[in-house]
């Protein structure tokens, strides 16, 4: 089967036009262009959390979003429990959008405005916070907006009759993908991606009380939703397996895939149905969508069961990957309080991959600070220089590389034949280089037992030896 007769039978295949119907499904709130409103998307989910609403559920959907989040967040950070959401009484419980607050951040009183603030009646007539909710549709967070909700909330306890003593707020972040995000919301703030909130409103359709009218709007939703395009569409994915088991139209999918340079010649027809086609790893020549790196998506793959939870956190992994200690910022946190870590700098020490250029790809473990103010920030500053000096003394041993200078560990450089630039670097040759990745990959491992043995052992009386008014408190 040729290029052409591939076309051919694809284009007048019904299950082809299932599958692009499946894709192409517009909600409500699309088709009414407020689908990429985050104000519009924060109007529904408080409708939806106020149990005084219509919806015919009563306080359900707010019990099962609080579950959810709090199951999320710390233990140990003084936030709602599960436990706690079950004891709760949600009889006058309110929810609004647009709640302007204020919150001290680097000692200047901060303005802000909640996307979405759940409270609960007190026992001297005033509300209570309960849940705070950010949403960013494509958008990221301006300037310091966790960082004041976080303060505000912190300021604003909740005590309820049922609790044995005041809970933190939960602090909520919702986004399509958090990888997407270059400005992740601060700790305590949990996330909600998508896929979760999808979740969620399943279990809310579940309840037997929802009104007919409110489940056709919840499912407008979620279809709404499903259009970012960020987390699986379980219809659009059912038409695609259809598709790939019938024995024509996979020879076919198999035949244009491997046929970029031929394709060219249809651009009409590939840039008509672009959508399924580029589902299904149909492309017409070897550029990379958005910039992304298919080397970068696949040590994400490979990196996640190794780092994700726990002491690792990860972000990115599209077109750069990070990996950070999340031990080094709790230790801190603790020793010298939020408020003197903005006069100070707050210290990281993470992994960085970005995208191989010129046929190598660089993997970087360094630490620095975030944040301070001038003079203040440089005890800081040379604290972290040294316990990386540490480090990178022990590391080296088992690297043949050299350190990167200042604040670096190590620098370690790996062969990607072939690709020259983002071009280069797609998911039909990835697989080329999956030995390389893997050897990234235990070259992380390696320096990871190196920083978590530092860690367990050595932290906390470093931070006690180079700060000594720290230790004394």
């Amino acid at each position: 089967m040729n290029v052409r007769e591939a076309l051919n039978h694809m284009l007048a295949s019904p299950l082809f036009a299932r599958f692009e119907a499946a894709l192409q499904h517009n909600s409500i709130f699309d088709v009414l262009a407020v689908g990429t409103r985050e104000v519009s998307h924060a109007a529904f989910l408080r409708w939806l959390m106020n149990p005084q609403e219509g919806h015919g559920a009563g306080d359900v959907p707010l019990r099962l979003f609080l579950m959810r989040a709090a199951s999320k967040a710390s233990p140990e950070g003084g936030a709602v429990s599960p436990l706690d959401v079950d004891l709760l009484d949600f009889d006058g419980a309110s929810a609004e959008c647009e709640v302007h607050v204020t919150g001290m951040v680097n000692g200047k009183d901060t303005p802000g405005r909640l996307d979405i603030l759940v409270t609960l009646p007190g026992g001297d007539g005033s509300t209570q916070p309960l849940l705070i909710v950010e949403h960013k549709v494509y958008a990221e967070q301006s300037g310091q907006q966790t960082e004041v909700y976080k303060e505000w909330a912190s300021k604003n306890p909740l005590n309820q009759p049922h609790l044995d003593g005041a809970r933190q707020p939960l602090l909520a972040y919702v986004c399509p993908d958090i990888t997407l995000q270059s400005a992740p919301p601060v700790e305590p703030f949990i996330v909600i991606e998508y896929a979760d909130l999808s979740a969620w409103l399943d279990d809310v359709l579940a309840h037997a009380g929802v009104s007919e009218r409110a489940r056709f709007l919840i499912n407008e939703y979620k279809a709404c939703l499903i259009r970012r395009d960020l987390f699986d569409n379980p219809q659009a994915r059912e038409r695609q397996e259809e598709l790939e088991s019938d024995k024509q139209c996979s020879e076919a999918i198999k035949t244009l895939k491997a046929s970029p340079t031929e394709l060219r010649g249809f651009d009409g027809h590939v840039n008509r149905h672009a959508k399924a086609f580029k589902r299904l790893g149909i492309v017409l020549s070897r550029v990379a969508s958005r910039g992304d790196a298919a080397t970068v998506v696949r040590l994400r793959e490979l990196a996640e069961p190794v780092f994700a939870g726990g002491d690792w956190g990860i972000q990115g992994g599209t077109g750069s990957l990070t990996v950070y200690y999340k031990p080094l910022g709790r230790s801190v946190r603790d020793a010298f309080g939020e408020a003197e870590l903005n006069r100070l700098g707050k210290p990281y020490l993470q992994f960085y991959f970005t995208r191989p250029e010129n046929e190598i790809g660089v993997l970087d473990l360094y630490g620095g600070i975030v944040g301070g103010d001038g003079e203040d920030r440089k005890p800081m500053q040379a604290w972290v220089k040294e316990f990386c000096g540490i480090l990178r003394e022990r590391v080296l041993k088992n690297l043949d590389n050299k350190a990167k200078r200042g604040n670096g560990v190590a620098k370690v450089r790996f062969s990607f034949a072939g690709i020259k630039d983002t071009a280069d670097d797609v998911a039909e040759a990835v697989h080329e280089h999956e030995a390389e990745l893997r050897k990234c990959l235990s070259v992380m491992e390696a320096l990871k037992a190196v920083i978590e043995q530092w860690g367990a052992t050595e932290l906390k009386p470093s931070i006690q030896n180079n700060f000594p008014g720290v230790a004394q408190k």
